[in-house]
């Protein structure tokens, strides 16, 4: 039970550590941002970032990391960008959560449980979770 329990800690310290630098860096790097300047980091970055599809009006893409970002364009720039990070349990997942929405509520206005508003970017942030697959989405959008 002891061997267990420390793995967990060792488990929820490392998903704590790769999760926090993304939420401040998500909107920096490609919310906002036209599409060409998204493609050419992307492609720069390759094989910390790799491509999974492009269209005309969403690109996905998976970081090393694992976690998986989808930018979704109008008028050839990123209105909508959608992360979605993977947990190996519910356990995890759980406390994932918790880590990312006090590191969101430290850096932007929560407006309520699942919300916050990035007033200098211009984005609201939601969070939900899909616990069946162990996952959790947060979702930028442009507030006007």
């Amino acid at each position: 039970l002891r061997a267990h329990l420390n793995l967990m800690r060792k488990l929820l310290l490392a998903a704590a550590i790769l999760i926090i630098p993304f939420c401040s860096k998500a909107q920096q790097s490609f919310f906002r941002k036209p599409k060409a300047e998204i493609r050419a980091a992307v492609k720069k970055s390759s094989p910390a970032i790799t491509t999974v599809s492009q269209s005309d009006t969403c690109d996905v893409y998976k970081l090393s990391s694992g976690i998986i970002e989808s930018c979704y364009y109008r008028k050839s720039n990123c209105y909508k960008l959608k992360q979605v990070f993977s947990s190996p349990s519910n356990q995890v997942l759980q406390k994932s959560v918790q880590t990312m929405q006090a590191a969101l509520t430290g850096i932007y206005k929560k407006t309520t449980d699942n919300t916050w508003i990035d007033t200098q970017n211009g984005a609201k942030i939601e969070m939900s979770t899909i616990k069946g697959k162990n996952q959790f989405v947060l979702l930028y959008t442009r507030i006007q």
